[in-house]
Parts: C-alpha cells; structure tokens; sequence
C-alpha cells in the first residue's frame, strides 16, 4: 500500500519577539544585515556590521588628503572629458570645495597678502586638485603659476 500526502499544511503565526537562532516559527519582524535602500540620517542603536578600520579625518585646507579623494570624486562624477584639463574641463564641477567657498570656510588666495582677515592661504603645496577646482573650476585668481 501507498501513503497519500496530506492534504491541508500547517500553518504557522509569527512570534512576538525574534530569536537568535533558527526556528520553525518565523518573527513578527524579521532583520537583515543586507544593505538598506538608503542611509540611516541618526545614529542606529546597534554597531555597524563592517565598522570603518580609521577615523572620520575633518576637512582641514592646509592638509590636502582631508578633502583631496571628496574633490577628486566630485571632477570624476561631472567632468565629461576623460582627462580633464585646465584647457577641457567641460562639465566640471567642485561642489564641496563650492560649499566651503559660500560658506567661508575657505577663499581665494591673492598674490599680496597683508595679514588681513579677508587673506585666505594657498592650497597645499603639491595638493593638485585643490589648485585645479579653485583656479579653473571655481574661477579663483592663479597665484600658482606666478
């Protein structure tokens, strides 16, 4: 003789609260440790699966790695030509070093300096898309080439 299989399954209602391990009875409200859709805008009460291995550096002009890897990404996601160039640099944009600028948190440099509160330094020796996105994206005065 043959066994026929059951005609009706069980059915099974969620828990109240979710558990560590696997169950035979699914949660209320289940997590994930999958990416979500977009970020969180405060701080979440749990640590992040994957923590950062350094610190958070603060945006700080006379030190170019602060803000170089920013600038950089903001001249690769608009600039159309390949290699940008002070000659080709069609579409370009800075927004952060932008941001700073309205802000005041930095400004153009003069050739003349005279210790006046309206003098903003040089960027960093060396520091080339600083000098980039403030000559030839932002339109600051070439105290560079001087």
């Amino acid at each position: 003789t043959t066994m026929a299989p059951t005609a009706s399954p069980t059915t099974m209602a969620p828990t109240a609260s979710p558990t560590l391990s696997p169950t035979s009875t699914p949660t209320a409200s289940p997590t994930t440790l999958a990416p979500t859709a977009s970020p969180s805008s405060s701080p979440t009460s749990t640590p992040s699966v994957n923590p950062t291995t350094s610190p958070t550096q603060t945006f700080n002009f006379d030190v170019c790695n602060t803000y170089s890897n920013l600038w950089l990404a903001d001249l690769a996601s608009t600039c159309t030509a390949q290699f940008p160039s002070p000659e080709n640099k069609e579409g370009c944009q800075c927004r952060d070093a932008k941001q700073f600028l309205d802000d005041g948190a930095i400004g153009c440099a003069t050739l003349e300096a005279d210790d006046t509160a309206d003098d903003f330094p040089k960027c960093p020796d060396g520091c080339v898309v600083c000098q980039f996105c403030m000559v030839h994206v932002l339109g600051c005065p070439d105290v560079y080439s001087q």
